[in-house]
């Protein structure tokens, strides 16, 4: 790597940031600096799958319940999405460990 090389920062990099990450599909970024805590996102890869919130519910229930969930998570998802090159004043480095 040449001696002048600089690793500009951005939301990929902040300590706010929560990564939705499921296989096969892109990266999703999030921000959770605020007083609004993240709601389950129903990743299975995450261990957060509604499924397991709703098992024990009878058809019924499993299907309000599950519409209920997904909803809290979508308007949270869209007031909350950014883009992992983007940056805003509340940035917080996140430490970086060495994966070596």
């Amino acid at each position: 790597m040449r001696k002048d090389y600089i690793v500009q920062d951005g939301c990929w990099n902040c300590k706010h940031i929560f990564v939705l990450c499921e296989c096969d599909e892109n990266d999703l970024f999030y921000c959770t600096q605020g007083k609004t805590k993240r709601p389950l996102c129903n990743s299975h890869y995450l261990g957060e799958s509604f499924n397991n919130k709703c098992k024990k519910l009878n058809d019924i229930q499993y299907g309000k319940e599950l519409s209920r969930l997904m909803l809290i998570w979508s308007k949270w998802a869209q007031k909350h999405s950014v883009q992992q090159s983007g940056i805003c004043h509340a940035f917080v480095k996140k430490e970086m460990k060495n994966c070596l």
